[in-house]
């Protein structure tokens, strides 16, 4: 196994206040990573930094593959404006990076098929429920099949059913070689599908496997935390 994200020394302030300091780990290829924490910790910062939407005060964030295709799920805090005017295939093919219209068709229909939406796809997206919206907007990350996925709570607006349909596409394109970083809030909603486990409080507090953070203290500071975060 190689390292194909490095986080060195990340620190980010907003103005006076320090959101992360000193946070360093690498990503191992093919890994499927948690981030969690407390709300506030930082979690969302850190995954805004490795794509780039938030610049750090020091450090570095390192891809080592310039190959690597990388699909973002930002955190979903509201739902779309009923008035939005684009349609669910609209919003996905948007994302489309290759020219050949006939392959964008055919990724177009794969990944609606995928998470289930095909027979929404003519619909305008603002009038969709939240998990529908929430499920179109994933499709619109995975259309380039990545090699690198970074979802931000990405289940939010899924309700039990699709959630559980969502974290198995999510296992079985890690499965298949796709390398995952998901931010979660619910440690026990994710334990079984993930392999390594970062938790952060502003900064690094654990990173390793799995195995090693059930048998550790931070599992304990994680669930203290969240009761009273």
């Amino acid at each position: 196994m190689s390292a194909i994200i490095t986080v060195e020394n990340l620190t980010i302030n907003y103005g006076d206040y320090c959101a992360l300091q000193n946070i360093s780990f690498s990503v191992e290829k093919g890994d499927f990573l948690a981030v969690v924490g407390q709300n506030g910790s930082g979690k969302t910062t850190l995954v805004k930094a490795i794509v780039r939407l938030v610049k750090p005060t020091s450090g570095s964030v390192i891809f080592h593959n310039s190959q690597d295709i990388i699909g973002y799920l930002p955190q979903k805090t509201t739902s779309l404006d009923p008035r939005f005017p684009a349609s669910v295939e609209e919003i996905v093919i948007s994302g489309i990076r290759t020219k050949d219209k006939m392959l964008a068709k055919k990724k177009l229909r794969e990944v609606l098929d995928l998470l289930e939406i095909s027979d929404i796809s003519k619909r305008k997206i603002g009038q969709l429920s939240g998990g529908q919206q929430q499920r179109a907007i994933l499709a619109r990350a995975l259309i380039n099949s990545p090699t690198i996925l970074i979802l931000d709570e990405p289940t939010g607006a899924l309700d039990p059913s699709s959630r559980s349909c969502f974290y198995n596409t999510i296992k079985e394109m890690n499965k298949n070689g796709a390398t995952v970083i998901m931010v979660s809030h619910d440690f026990h909603d994710i334990e079984k599908y993930v392999k390594t486990i970062a938790l952060i409080d502003r900064t690094l507090l654990s990173y390793g496997n799995l195995q090693d953070f059930l048998a550790s203290e931070a599992k304990h500071y994680f669930k203290h935390a969240h009761k009273h975060g």
